[in-house]
């Protein structure tokens, strides 16, 4: 496995925990740091795409089904037609 589809798997287990437990996004660790805040910190040095689901809001994740969200989320090559449709 590469680093590209290390990511990507990463991401997708991100993106699944979210939209089970939307409210999780607002939850902050013992510094009092939201998820987002702790993966725009230099200490963490996040990828861009996992910040972009921890600025997804609770709302937006509960109201989107999974597959629009890993669709809108995950490189095409890992997420194409032939497994969601149309």
């Amino acid at each position: 496995m590469n680093s590209q589809e290390y990511s990507d798997s990463l991401l997708f287990l991100a993106l699944r925990m979210i939209h089970r437990h939307p409210l999780s996004l607002n939850s902050k660790n013992n510094q009092g740091n939201t998820m987002l805040e702790f993966a725009e910190s230099t200490q963490f040095n996040a990828c861009r795409e996992i910040v972009k689901v921890f600025r997804l809001t609770p709302t937006r994740i509960s109201r989107t089904p999974f597959p629009t969200l890993l669709q809108q989320l995950l490189p095409k090559q890992y997420v194409d037609s032939s497994v969601f449709g149309t």
